[in-house]
């Protein structure tokens, strides 16, 4: 089984973009939008969130498959299919919190050798290069690498709360929020952040996996 989503510029996301956030009926006509560009879905990959312990609900995400290597990373992230690292520390998500959250911006997390930030590893070892930029940050609900400069991702990301244009060339778009239950769940993580990015609660991703693809009719 295929799917695919639809991928859009700044300027339809400037439009449509409050829109969405709060109306079914025009998130569905925009999404209906035969100008749109489709994007193959290589996989589908759920966090489930809690704050401070309680239950927050879980974001579904769809990686892109022409960001194949990168994407591939994330899902495997997601599983823990790889086992452990040279220094026995799993090489999954399971467990690693948001440690950075600015609001309006962006909530960072995936640091899953350190958990602070300050360390991350990819299922390809310490670090791999960047693909390519083909896709942008165009909106709210993207997915994204963190870096620390050219060709230096590892497990590190970001999902975005806004457009985020000052980052296209510079850090790769690999996916997506998937529905609406899952943006509910980001609007929930987005309330605790801060201009400094500080997070207060701890907000944490208590399991992580794949899962077959859904189709919303």
């Amino acid at each position: 089984m295929e799917l695919w989503t639809k991928q859009f510029t700044n300027e339809d996301w400037d439009k449509y973009g409050p829109l969405l956030k709060t109306a079914q009926k025009q998130y569905v006509e925009f999404f209906n939008k035969p100008t749109l560009q489709l994007i193959k879905v290589h996989a589908q990959v759920f966090f489930d969130i809690t704050i401070d312990g309680e239950d927050s609900g879980r974001i579904v995400f769809n990686l892109y498959a022409n960001t194949y290597p990168t994407s591939e990373n994330f899902r495997a992230l997601c599983t823990g299919e790889k086992g452990n690292n040279k220094q026995n520390k799993p090489l999954h998500y399971k467990g690693t919190q948001f440690f950075k959250v600015i609001k309006g911006s962006y909530a960072q997390g995936g640091d899953i050798t350190k958990d602070n930030g300050e360390g991350g590893e990819s299922i390809y070892g310490p670090k791999f290069a960047d693909e390519n930029f083909i896709n942008k940050h165009a909106r709210r609900g993207l997915l994204a690498m963190a870096n620390k400069g050219r060709h230096t991702n590892n497990s590190q990301f970001y999902i975005t709360f806004s457009q985020l244009s000052k980052n296209d060339g510079k850090n790769v778009v690999f996916g997506e929020v998937a529905d609406e239950d899952s943006f509910r769940v980001l609007d929930k993580i987005e309330k605790y952040g801060t201009e400094s990015g500080k997070v207060d609660k701890k907000i944490l991703i208590t399991n992580s996996g794949e899962q077959k693809f859904l189709r919303i009719e």
